[in-house]
């Protein structure tokens, strides 16, 4: 945190330099866990709406893509946010939905009919210029695109729908979790690492309750998926 603090004292750029001018008060609130304060500080930041941050600043989600099953096969659309029923990901613009959307359409050889971006009755145009394998046309077999939508739906998705990350906690002998339920991350807390549970519920008295924003599932699913190996998961 020190060396965080004094890389700002020494820059020499003009956004950093009046970020200083202005700089009244400094706290903190400590963690133990990075992915604790990842998830603590884009919810700060959301609160508090600070001048100099940009990222993760937007607290309103408008746009979701939602997967749905026509005809037996797996489909995505873009719906608005109040009107999800099964939501992959949340976004905050319909712009930045659409550009998740046309990035898997490629990725993953999607269909636009079955993306709901052409009409039922036609044949996509990425079928004519060879980008989709013809399930529009009638020439793909629907459990070979779903196969590929079900590896979508895995790089996005968590395992389980209701779990327990574990994490180091704030001094010895503590320990933190971070709890998702029904894919939703919840809130964090702390325990005796010598404490014994014996249900969620239980654990769950020890639960920090944070206010709910879909990127914060972004952050959690990201950061586990590069620290894998040091958490410990129970689903």
């Amino acid at each position: 945190m020190y060396q965080r603090a004094i890389s700002h004292f020494n820059s020499d750029i003009k956004k950093t330099k009046q970020l200083l001018q202005e700089l009244y008060n400094v706290d903190f609130v400590e963690t133990g866990s990075e992915l604790i304060a990842l998830l603590l500080e884009s919810e700060e930041i959301k609160k508090h709406k600070p001048l100099y941050n940009t990222a993760r600043k937007k607290d309103v989600f408008t746009h979701c893509i939602d997967l749905i099953e026509k005809n037996g096969v797996q489909s995505l659309q873009i719906v608005n946010f109040d009107e999800s029923n099964n939501s992959l990901l949340s976004f905050t613009s319909y712009a930045s939905a659409r550009e998740k959307l046309e990035n898997w359409i490629q990725e993953y050889s999607l269909c636009l009919k079955y993306c709901a971006l052409t009409s039922d009755e036609s044949i996509c145009f990425n079928h004519q210029i060879k980008k989709c394998h013809g399930i529009c046309a009638g020439l793909e077999d629907a459990d070979d695109y779903n196969k590929r939508v079900e590896r979508l739906i895995k790089s996005v998705s968590f395992q389980a729908a209701t779990f327990l990350v574990f994490d180091q906690g704030r001094q010895a002998g503590e320990r933190s979790f971070i709890l998702v339920e029904n894919r939703k991350y919840v809130g964090y807390g702390y325990f005796d690492e010598y404490s014994s549970f014996n249900n969620l519920e239980e654990i769950k008295s020890q639960l920090v309750n944070t206010k709910y924003y879909p990127d914060a599932n972004d952050i959690l699913r990201g950061w586990l998926t590069q620290k894998r190996r040091e958490v410990k998961v129970i689903c």
